[in-house]
């Protein structure tokens, strides 16, 4: 674990890729007024990665699509690849979260089969353990991402419900 340039708990980095299942990074973001990322902003430096995350306190703001919303204590959110995404913490109460940055097959299926078309999609639902369990999972010597990719559902299942009536 360490800390990053903006005051993140990195507690998982790879550069291994892997085109099924690649988690980037994972950590958690402490309350710094002074965070902001920007995702997208020039066509030279696409970004495409999937942003998930869960907001453990305080609040931020994600900008997109011409868009300002508001996430706060409670907030699980995604961030789309490939758009462009401008998110920051609140000056006044920096938000503290918990996140994963994935890629790959597993998880471009899963945006697919969640019929995800939206930059950024935002819930009210509470997500912290299943993060806590990505990240402790995370944290072991031989990682089980069979494990993982089950999480990583979970959070899915938790951003949009799949409508099982196909009659409609």
């Amino acid at each position: 674990m360490y800390i990053n340039r903006i005051g993140e708990n990195i507690i998982f980095e790879s550069e291994e890729k892997n085109d099924f299942l690649f988690i980037h990074l994972a950590g958690i973001t402490n309350p710094n007024p002074k965070y902001y990322i920007r995702q997208n902003v020039n066509r030279h430096q696409l970004y495409n990665k999937y942003v998930l995350e869960y907001v453990i306190d305080g609040k931020g703001y994600i900008e997109f699509d011409d868009k300002k919303t508001l996430v706060s204590k409670g907030d699980l959110y995604f961030l789309n690849k490939l758009f462009r995404h401008i998110y920051y913490a609140d000056k006044n109460e920096p938000f503290k979260k918990i996140f994963i940055v994935v890629s790959g097959k597993f998880v471009d299926s899963l945006v697919e089969s969640y019929d995800i078309k939206e930059s950024v999609l935002v819930v009210k639902k509470d997500s912290y353990l299943i993060f806590e369990e990505i990240h402790k999972l995370l944290c072991e010597d031989k990682i089980n991402y069979n494990k993982v990719a089950h999480q990583i559902l979970n959070l899915f299942q938790n951003l949009k419900e799949i409508n099982w009536d196909l009659s409609k």
